[in-house]
């Protein structure tokens, strides 16, 4: 697959899944009205920003930003994270009833009032988010990389650690959700 074959197939990825948020964005405009539905769209948003232990939400905003300028998404995500931290802050201080219009929300928001032991849940996903970027942008190094095989042999343990660390990380959110009794339903 050449480079910009490999740009097209990871343009197509982006746009489907920034098609199904602008789609949930505006099933909530709908259901909810056009401010209610933004606020739920966007804390669902910061949801998984901050209660994933993978680079979702912030995947919206730093692939491309990567693809456009080249700027690490380890960066980007950070960005992306103060942003959501200023966001869920000014809801849960000036809105908190807007948590209350889905199930998740009203997870998220159990999660951010109760800091023991629930606090652990976003500590986790931050760690496996955290993997996640750097797992993603060191693939992207390599895939863009002149000389593939030594860039792929230098970050070949990296890249072992690096899952390692995140199937860990999963592992132990699934067995801290298992232990305080939440239960997040897929369907």
């Amino acid at each position: 697959m050449t480079k910009i074959q490999h740009a097209t197939e990871d343009l197509r990825k982006f746009l489907l899944v920034a098609a199904v948020v602008f789609a949930y964005g505006a099933y909530n405009v709908h259901s909810y009205g056009l401010q209610h539905g933004l606020s739920v769209t966007v804390l669902t948003w910061a949801f998984f920003v901050f209660g994933t232990p993978i680079a979702d939400a912030g995947f919206l905003i730093a692939f491309p930003v990567r693809l456009i300028t080249g700027f690490k998404m380890l960066y980007t995500q950070l960005i992306v994270w103060v942003v959501a931290a200023l966001a869920v802050a000014a809801y849960v201080i000036n809105s908190p009833s807007v948590f209350s219009s889905t199930p998740l929300l009203e997870l998220f928001y159990k999660i951010l009032v109760t800091p023991w032991p629930l606090w652990l849940i976003l500590a986790l996903s931050a760690v496996g988010t955290y993997v996640s970027v750097r797992f993603d942008d060191n693939i992207y190094d390599v895939a863009a990389s002149k000389n593939k095989k030594a860039q792929l042999s230098a970050s070949h343990k990296k890249l072992y650690l690096m899952l390692g660390l995140f199937v860990f990380t999963f592992a132990l959110y699934a067995l801290l959700l298992s232990l305080t009794n939440i239960h997040i339903k897929v369907f």
